[in-house]
């Protein structure tokens, strides 16, 4: 028998080549290409009844506690016209670090933060202005942690650092 190339539409993939056995053609079929694996750094994608994403899905971005999706759901597609052309996550899904935000009771205190977006891990130390003292003197460190009580808004608090408490 003989065989030739076959190519299959952008984002499909040849799982042989066109043979002719005896008089007659051996299928060929398009499979459709994987845009890889279902887990992303700090989250996972979901798409469905298919475990990992292939050329077609659309999946949903899930984060894990303490990150936030940059986007809601993701495309496994190839913007290519070329025969075969690998498939891509459109958009790139990310799970970032929760924002923090600034601490919410700043009344006679002076805060350092350690960025000027404060986010997961990132820390803030607490100062007493003149004429006030601090009601516990241990806890003057924070650290932007996973939220650990669904009160207000996101999933990052400020905890005291070491004990993890609001």
């Amino acid at each position: 028998g003989h065989e030739c190339g076959f190519k299959c539409g952008p984002g499909l993939m040849a799982n042989a080549s066109f043979k002719c056995s005896v008089g007659a053609y051996l299928p060929v079929e398009c499979k459709l290409q994987s845009c890889g694996s279902s887990k992303i750094a700090f989250g996972r994608l979901d798409c469905g009844k298919v475990v990992d994403p292939v050329m077609g899905s659309q999946c949903d971005v899930v984060c894990d506690d303490g990150y936030t999706a940059s986007v809601a759901s993701t495309n496994c597609t190839t913007s290519s016209s070329e025969v075969e052309a690998p498939p891509e996550l459109t958009p790139k899904p990310l799970c970032l670090s929760s924002y923090c935000g600034r601490f919410p009771y700043d009344e006679g205190a002076i805060i350092e933060y350690s960025s000027d977006l404060p986010v997961l891990r990132d820390t803030a130390t607490v100062r007493c202005m003149d004429g006030y003292e601090p009601v516990d003197p241990g806890r003057l460190k924070f650290v932007c942690g996973i939220k650990r009580e669904s009160v207000g808004v996101g999933n990052a608090e400020w905890q005291g650092a070491g004990t993890n408490t609001r």
